[in-house]
């Protein structure tokens, strides 16, 4: 089982947006806010690949569909 985060859902949610309207590096942010820039980089990667999904509900990332899609092919 995950451990809960320590940060606020809001807080992830503000600091992402702040990274990606900001001309200043992830790292930058990271510092100002008190968050480890990998982590940063992490809520900032998950946001994005959501807005993707979301706009694209039919793509299925590899890691996702579980070599299903590959096995599928294969078999025909």
């Amino acid at each position: 089982m995950a451990r809960p985060s320590r940060y606020p859902e809001e807080f992830r949610r503000e600091a992402v947006q702040l990274a990606l309207a900001t001309d200043t590096s992830w790292a930058s942010v990271a510092r100002r806010l008190g968050v480890n820039e990998t982590t940063l980089r992490n809520w900032v990667h998950a946001h994005l690949a959501e807005q993707a999904r979301v706009a694209d509900p039919l793509t299925v990332s590899p890691s996702e569909s579980g070599g299903a899609a590959a096995a599928a092919v294969g078999e025909r």
